[in-house]
């Protein structure tokens, strides 16, 4: 319900002289006449008929009081009721769009408070609407406000012009001779004395000169457009771009373009401003929005220049492009920062990295790190001109606003500042990406190492830095289950290091060794194995056939060989790898005991359960030696240990290893750890083998939650634990639970490739759940899904194709980790 003030109005009085005089004169008739009972004569009025006279005289004047108070208030009324128009048309204003959309909800906030608090600033962005906000504001609740006036307050000339304008349009008693600061007082008391009034500051960027206008009482209310988002004495509301819906309805696309006017408004960043001068160029040059959205994005900042525009009398180029001239000048830092800030994603850039150093950065930006004050003038001054928003942990700053700000630059600054993104961004980056430790900055960084390496690679610049950045990223992007989008990002790496470069680290053979590894992930094991062998050659070639980064391409092939049930070449390789590492690092490397996993992990396989043991037992062995008894590796070691002894069917040799692994990461890495959840996975394995289903099923509940939480619901290896976990619902007695799960597990694999061997196993899973549940129709679809899959030559034979009910998830998969520097 909306809220009402209730006030008497200043000025509602009788004039006082003549009501006064009346009542004076009123007063003596009575009290003559009073006399006279009591028997005492007053002269003057020494007769009823004089008294009569004194009293209609008394009356007469208050009567006449009353008529010219009330002729004055009527006068009064007239012209708040010519103030009810939405604004005089001596005020300069722009137009309020006839296709004003949304902002439906700020509209209300804007109103509930200036009622609370009585003054407020519309911040944001140049073009984001502010302006036009304030049109249907006025228009919405001008019935609440007898006086409102619009004010240009861009600087003091205009609001000196239009501030002075309301003395005349209300009759103010102002002397046009005297100095201005006395008919500005003038004005400020007549506004002191009433309530209901709406003054509109448009465009003001300083807060002080908006005070210099108003009164010291907190009357009427005061609504500011401003790209300044730090004020003191007023409410902020920040406002943000429209809502892709409302863009998409403002540009009402013709029937079949409706996807294209979706494309476009996310491209200009739902800015209405922008949409609106789009808008205004289509109509006049009878341009499809796919045509223009193409001319936009080939030449942004000229297409952004162009457009006339009924309500507004400046384009977002200028709007910006101005903003940005006027903080060279005063803070050149500033427009550094900004600059650089163009070549990262947009959102979310972390102070973190915006302040840290490094020997590579360049000078020029040396204060931003040096002296936190001048990093903060900076930010303040940008934020100011709302040019980027900041919060405690970072910057963000509108698409257009970096694209403009690029396009501003002369080619040689556009190289210089691709140039300097893409350092920042490698220094940011943590060097380890598969610590999960590092996770939470690498979640962060990522997208700006990703924009900041574009951009470079576009420029050809840094490419030593562009290489590091996408295998980094490329690898972390394999282990968060991204597959697809590390195969793109080790791509763009390739393409650089295949052709002519200058620099010596990263290597292709090691880019193409994270390249086989992502491939054998998402189950496309053939061209795994064709990128793994290319990295062989060219490691023997460019470093010999000894080097200990050959053993990791040596180890990764070996892995995807054991996939394709080639065990015999694939122990090869893995003894070949052991051999280079035990001749070039000494026999108890820790490099050597991920070698001996890999090697006991095909020993498991190929059915010789003692030659596992045997290499698994060595790995924990020498992790022990290298790390403790209580480090993570050791943990990983000792699952494998279990496996093995599982298999050669010593379950409480293996049951001791997996409780000694979950207590060792549970002690080391915490409750929620991805590598504790592939602990719990091995743990209720053999629980379940060991007969004990239930406590299996509460420790893969435990497992599932855990990966739920670091890597989302649709990550492969959740695949795994929904699969092993359905093993146990299946032994329990639950067959729809288990089909329930196992079709769960078929959806997360099925979007990654249809040669994924994991999937033709969950679906030949899913076959057999479905029939013990009673559904004959789906087990068939799933047997005939498995079937096709695994007919397919890439798939046939691969060793994970069997009888066996549980999918074993690879503790300690083929590599022993490289930095790339």
């Amino acid at each position: 319900m909306r809220r009402r003030r209730w006030s008497v109005r200043p000025g509602r009085r009788l004039d006082p002289q003549l009501s006064a005089s009346g009542i004076v004169c009123v007063v003596a008739a009575i009290a003559a006449g009073g006399v006279e009972m009591l028997g005492v004569r007053i002269p003057v009025v020494d007769s009823p008929v004089r008294q009569l006279l004194l009293a209609g005289l008394g009356l007469a004047l208050v009567v006449a009081s009353a008529f010219v108070t009330t002729r004055d208030i009527a006068a009064e009324e007239m012209t708040m009721a010519t103030d009810r128009v939405p604004l005089p048309p001596s005020t300069p204003r722009p137009k309020l769009t006839p296709r004003f959309t949304g902002r439906a909800g700020l509209l209300t906030e804007a109103h509930e408070s200036l009622i609370e608090q009585r003054r407020l600033a519309l911040a944001g962005l140049g073009g984001v609407g502010k302006t036009q906000l304030t049109l249907a504001y006025v228009e919405n609740y001008r019935s609440e406000y007898p006086v409102v006036w619009w004010l240009r307050a861009e600087n003091r000339v205009t609001l000196d012009d239009d501030f002075l304008g309301l003395a005349g349009a209300h009759g103010l008693p102002v002397d046009p001779a005297s100095p201005q600061p006395q008919q500005i007082d003038v004005i400020r008391h007549w506004l002191a004395e009433r309530d209901n009034w709406l003054l509109v500051f448009d465009n003001a960027e300083a807060e002080e000169l908006v005070d210099d206008y108003l009164p010291q009482r907190r009357s009427g209310h005061v609504l500011v457009t401003t790209r300044n988002q730090h004020w003191r004495n007023a409410a902020v509301i920040i406002v943000p771009p429209w809502k892709r819906s409302e863009s998409v309805a403002f540009l009402a696309p013709p029937a079949g373009q409706r996807n294209d006017a979706d494309a476009l408004a996310a491209f200009l960043g739902d800015l209405p401003l922008a949409l609106d001068q789009a808008s205004s160029y289509m109509q006049e040059t009878s341009t499809s929005i796919r045509d223009y959205l193409d001319l936009l994005r080939s030449r942004t900042a000229d297409v952004l220049a162009l457009g006339s525009l009924s309500n507004y009398p400046r384009t977002v180029a200028s709007t910006w492009l101005t903003a940005v001239a006027t903080i060279r000048k005063e803070l050149p830092i500033a427009q550094e920062l900004l600059s650089l800030c163009a070549f990262l994603s947009p959102e979310g850039i972390p102070h973190t990295m915006l302040r840290s150093w490094s020997p590579d950065h360049p000078r020029r930006l040396r204060p931003l790190h040096d002296d936190r004050i001048v990093y903060n003038q900076a930010v303040s001054i940008l934020s100011r001109y709302s040019l980027l928003q900041a919060s405690p942990d970072g910057l963000t700053v509108h698409r257009l606003v970096q694209t403009l700000a690029r396009q501003s630059l002369t080619a040689a600054d556009r190289r210089r500042c691709a140039g300097i993104a893409a350092i920042y961004a490698e220094h940011a980056l943590p060097l380890d990406v598969t610590a999960a430790d590092n996770w939470p900055v690498c979640d962060t960084v990522v997208p700006h190492a990703l924009t900041a390496a574009r951009h470079a690679a576009e420029h050809n610049v840094a490419l030593r830095q562009v290489v590091s950045l996408y295998a980094r990223v490329g690898e972390y992007l394999r282990i968060q289950g991204q597959y697809a989008q590390a195969l793109g990002v080790l791509g763009a790496a390739m393409d650089i290091l295949r052709r002519p470069h200058d620099f010596t680290t990263p290597d292709l053979p090691e880019i193409l060794t994270r390249t086989g590894m992502a491939l054998r992930a998402s189950g496309r094991l053939p061209e795994a194995l064709a990128a793994l062998e290319e990295a062989i050659q060219l490691g023997e070639t460019n470093r010999g056939q000894d080097h200990p980064r050959l053993a990791v391409a040596l180890n990764a092939s070996g892995t995807v060989l054991r996939g394709l049930g080639s065990l015999s070449k694939a122990r090869d390789y893995h003894l070949r790898a052991l051999t280079i590492l035990e001749h070039t690092l000494g026999g108890d490397h820790p490099a050597c005991a991920t070698t001996l996993n890999n090697l006991g992990n095909v020993e498991r396989q190929a059915g010789d359960a003692d030659g596992a043991v045997r290499a698994h037992e060595r790995a924990v062995d020498i992790r022990r030696a290298h790390f403790g008894v209580s480090h993570p590796d050791v943990a990983t070691s000792l699952n494998n240990l279990s496996n093995a002894y599982a298999d050669a069917g010593n379950f409480a040799a293996a049951r001791r290893c997996a409780e000694q692994a979950v207590e060792i990461d549970t002690e080391t890495l915490g409750t929620r750890h991805p590598a504790l959840a592939a602990d719990l996975i091995n743990h209720g394995v053999i629980l379940h083998e060991l007969g004990r289903s239930e406590e299996a099923s509460q420790v893969l509940e435990q497992s599932l939650g855990i990966y739920d939480q670091a890597f989302g619901a649709a990550h492969p290896d959740v695949a795994v634990i929904l699969n092993d976990l359905a093993a146990v619902r299946q032994a329990l007695g639950e067959p729809e639970q288990a089909k329930d799960l196992l079709a769960r597990a078929a959806s997360i694999l099925d979007t990654a490739t249809d040669v994924d061997p994991n999937l033709a196993a969950v679906l030949h899973n899913l076959s057999r759940a479905s029939a013990a549940a009673g559904d004959s129709a789906g087990a068939a679809d799933a047997l005939r899904r498995s079937q096709i899959i695994r007919a397919k030559p890439a798939v046939a034979g691969a060793g994970v194709i069997g009888a066996s009910w549980l999918l074993r998830l690879d503790k300690d998969v083929a590599t022993a980790e490289f930095d790339l520097e």
